[in-house]
């Protein structure tokens, strides 16, 4: 359930912030086509341009040791390069949100193990800061934004579009759950009804990329006229019905559907059999190949996340083992500085 509510959050702040980018410029609506061929260019220059940062920072602190000596120095050094990313990506007239991102994929699967334990942690920890400080000043800023506005608000037009976002939403998880088990020749989902009723809830928020969109989209509050108006105070009103009603009972919602956060308690054992098995290291056999590897948990049950993969995931997994960690990460990295207790989410 994580899974899929994180990795189609990520998905669809990415397709927004790329429609938005393949038509910032156009005088009117572009064609179908010519719509498909910009965000297929923006999502591939995007890409190639975080890759070849991502790839860059993470051959830099491999290769130059002596960058990793200093705490603060590398650690700055590495959070600088992904800005340069931004700002280069930025320069070209990219997505340079997107390019950052993967940027940080790069550096975070990779890059980091070639800092010390000590940066890694003023990494993290710095990293957490900045979030919750851009958390809070996009949240207080969006106060003040709605007392500025509070005269404008269109509130038919603001709930009629969150019943369409709704109604949208339930039609779209329908549809996917009638191709899953189209797909599944009806075996059942991995899923339950209540899991998908998360799905459908979660899907239907709308946050700050939406806000922030609309902002660049429109021009400045002297030259905007009142249609430009109406669309930012929309835009905000549900951003902010969002936020208020739909996370604010979020956990309600969460309790009374018998849905809880479930930790994984494993034994170190455990753990380090699990984690081998992830990385393809359970007596030198390639990740998810050897099923029976399971049965070493002792007639113990399995959890979720450590069944073996799909075809696409194992094959990932092979190359990424075999070739792009010693490609990219230093020869003594150790997956053992992991908690015994968790599993890393691969």
């Amino acid at each position: 359930l994580y899974a899929v509510v994180f990795g189609e959050g990520v998905l669809n702040d990415v397709v927004s912030v790329l429609l938005s980018a393949s038509v910032q410029d156009a005088a009117e609506l572009p064609s179908i086509p010519a719509l498909v061929g910009q965000i297929c260019k923006f999502l591939f220059a995007s890409t190639a341009l975080g890759l070849v940062f991502g790839v860059g920072i993470s051959l830099l602190f491999k290769h130059f040791t002596v960058m990793r000596e200093d705490v603060i120095k590398s650690s700055i050094l590495m959070l600088g390069l992904n800005y340069v990313c931004y700002v280069v990506t930025e320069m070209v007239e990219m997505s340079s949100i997107f390019a950052l991102f993967v940027c940080a994929l790069c550096c975070g699967h990779y890059a980091r193990y070639s800092l010390s334990p000590q940066a890694r942690d003023f990494v993290h920890q710095f990293a957490e800061l900045l979030a919750y400080f851009a958390e809070a000043v996009v949240f207080g800023y969006f106060g003040l934004t709605a007392v500025r506005y509070l005269h404008d608000f269109c509130w038919k037009l603001i709930f009629s579009y969150l019943a369409c976002i709704f109604l949208g939403r339930l039609l779209a998880v329908l549809f996917m759950v009638f191709l899953g088990n189209v797909l599944k020749r009806f075996k059942g989902l991995s899923l339950s009804w209540r899991e998908l009723v998360v799905v459908w809830l979660s899907g239907c928020i709308r946050g700050t990329i939406a806000y922030a969109l609309i902002l660049k989209a429109v021009p400045t509050d002297e030259d905007q006229t009142p249609e430009d108006r109406v669309m930012v105070t929309t835009v905000l009103g549900i951003v902010l019905l969002n936020c208020l009603l739909v996370g604010g009972l979020f956990p309600l919602m969460m309790r009374l559907l018998g849905l809880q956060a479930r930790a994984l308690d494993l034994s170190a054992s455990q753990a380090e059999l699990a984690t081998s098995t992830l990385h393809g290291e359970a007596n030198g056999a390639e990740v998810g190949a050897n099923p029976d590897t399971f049965r070493q948990f002792e007639g113990e049950q399995v959890p979720r996340a450590l069944r073996a993969r799909r075809a696409a995931h194992r094959g990932w997994h092979y190359l990424d083992n075999s070739y792009f960690k010693d490609w990219l990460r230093p020869a003594d990295w150790s997956l053992s500085e992991q908690s015994p207790g968790s599993i890393l989410r691969v």
